[in-house]
């Protein structure tokens, strides 16, 4: 969950995913809205194409890194992102720090 970037010109909280769908990676985002009603569909945006592998670790602090999200409820402190490239270029470390503490938006 996380607000998109101003060029985008969408306010409010979003959904936002990484897939690996047929060797291309795609980023997707949904309206965050929790209710009875579906939200709309994903807009995905093509980032790359030619991965091979995608892999996210997620950082907890006193737990250390883990491949699963886990507990939904709270933010990990930091998000590894690992990409393997279909022609073996390498691709440099990424890691994040999520903007939105989710704790602190549950209510909203």
């Amino acid at each position: 969950v996380t607000a998109l970037p101003r060029a985008l010109a969408r306010s409010g909280l979003y959904d936002v995913e990484l897939h690996n769908v047929a060797g291309t990676l795609l980023l997707s985002w949904r309206p965050h809205f929790k209710g009875p009603f579906q939200a709309s569909n994903a807009i995905d945006t093509e980032l790359t194409q030619g991965v091979a592998d995608l892999r996210l670790r997620y950082y907890w602090p006193g737990a250390g890194w883990q491949l699963t999200s886990g507990d939904k409820s709270r933010s990990p402190a930091l998000i590894d992102i690992d990409l393997a490239l279909a022609d073996g270029r390498p691709w440099p470390p990424l890691v994040v720090a999520p903007m939105i503490d989710i704790q602190s938006t549950a209510m909203n």
